[in-house]
């Protein structure tokens, strides 16, 4: 699963097929090869084994079986930035009225919404500066479909 945002809202996500023997080296060309043509541009691959890994991984889980929209990914383009923590526990603790809860795993960032995304701090630009990396999200339910084409 790739996803692509090129800054001028054309953002998507794509699927691809390519020899699985050619996994880190054929990722960096495609990467490569997507941000020569979108430029500017941000690009976040993830395999159908790194999405096994984010799934079974959910601190979540619970709360996506109940309610998968309730649940969202963050997938990061690299580790998140050392001060990460800190600025999100810092966006919720603006906002108390809000019971919004993250989990952050390196280049992952699980969000728990239970007020639903529409009104959440976690989000755009300002998210994306907290973190210290860009990235893209998805609520849990397109994890899950997203994982199930990766594996064909």
């Amino acid at each position: 699963m790739m996803h692509f945002d090129d800054g001028d809202r054309h953002a998507g996500d794509v699927r691809y097929w390519r020899n699985p023997t050619a996994k880190r080296k054929g990722r960096g060309r495609l990467v490569e090869a997507l941000l020569a043509v979108l430029r500017p541009a941000g690009v976040v691959v993830r395999t159908h084994e790194e999405l096994d890994r984010l799934i079974r991984d959910n601190p979540y889980a619970a709360e996506a079986a109940a309610d998968g929209s309730k649940v969202h990914v963050g997938f990061l383009a690299g580790p998140a930035g050392k001060d990460a923590a800190t600025a999100l526990d810092a966006i919720i603790a603006k906002y108390p009225q809000r019971r919004d809860r993250y989990h952050l795993a390196v280049d992952t960032l699980y969000l728990h919404l239970p007020d639903g995304a529409a009104e959440t701090k976690f989000s755009g630009k300002g998210l994306d500066k907290a973190i210290g990396v860009i990235g893209t999200g998805r609520n849990w339910n397109t994890v899950l479909k997203l994982h199930a084409m990766s594996k064909r």
